[in-house]
């Protein structure tokens, strides 16, 4: 097949229908190459905090999938910072994916960001992206349960 016989597109809207059709596709055949494996719940999870009067105070959203919870987003609103929200959450997410069947938690943050949040609830780094020279620097981490 060549170029000409395809149509090639891109789009940048962030709720483009093909993403998840990417996305779906790709888990899909991610299960059944991995189907030697051991059986293994995927789902997403999130995890939210609120105040008395609703107000949003923090969460977490990520996804168990093959035996590991992806985290992809913590955030604690900056007043609740320091307060043990954000360690409560991630104890909650922890427990969450032990109950899942996860061996493993994986997250990225800017080394602006939290990197020393987590290396104290027991994650290591094992690997760094800079962007440029001087630019933020992205971490990669993961914590065996």
């Amino acid at each position: 097949m060549t170029d000409d016989q395809l149509n090639f597109s891109i789009n940048t809207a962030a709720d483009d229908p093909d993403r998840m059709y990417i996305r779906r596709r790709l888990r899909e055949w991610t299960r059944n190459e991995a189907a030697g494996f051991p059986p293994r719940a995927e789902s997403p999870l999130t995890i939210v905090v609120k105040d008395e009067q609703g107000k949003f105070v923090g969460g977490m959203w990520g996804e168990a999938f093959l035996g590991c919870l992806d985290i992809y987003f913590l955030w604690v609103e900056q007043e609740y910072r320091g307060c043990g929200v954000g360690s409560r959450i991630m104890q909650m997410a922890e427990k969450l994916a032990k109950e899942k069947g996860c061996s493993i938690l994986k997250l990225d943050t800017f080394n602006f960001q939290a990197p020393d949040f987590y290396k104290k609830l027991g994650f290591t780094e094992f690997g760094r992206v800079s962007y440029y020279p001087g630019g933020p620097v992205k971490c990669f981490f993961q914590k065996k349960i």
